[in-house]
């Protein structure tokens, strides 16, 4: 009976080892605790393994909103440019449109 409770102590005593082990794995494992370095490929640090990925930092999103500002910026910048080319370009038509119905009622 005495050797049948060691055996139980015992159990109880790995079980509850294996217990703590896995809760101080999970406290500190780069999976649950997200950690991006994790996601960093061997190929180098421009390039993420996909599925450890757990999105940008804000220094990265921060740089992409900056491009993407540009962007607008440069958008705009050549349809105004574009504006004024047509709108150059369709006074031209007129004006010679216009010369050329006075020439015609001249004769």
């Amino acid at each position: 009976y005495r050797e049948t409770e060691e055996r139980r102590a015992l159990k109880k005593r790995q079980e509850e080892y294996d217990n703590f082990a896995e809760m101080a794995n999970m406290i500190t494992s780069d999976l649950l605790t997200e950690n991006p370095d994790q996601a960093i490929s061997q190929f180098g640090p421009h390039r993420v393994v996909p599925d450890r990925w757990k999105g940008m930092n804000e220094d990265q999103l921060r740089r992409i909103r900056e491009e993407q500002q540009h962007q607008i910026e440069e958008k705009k910048r050549r349809d105004e440019e574009e504006q004024r080319r047509r709108f150059h370009s369709s006074s031209r038509c007129c004006s010679s449109s216009s010369r050329r119905l006075k020439k015609q009622k001249n004769f």
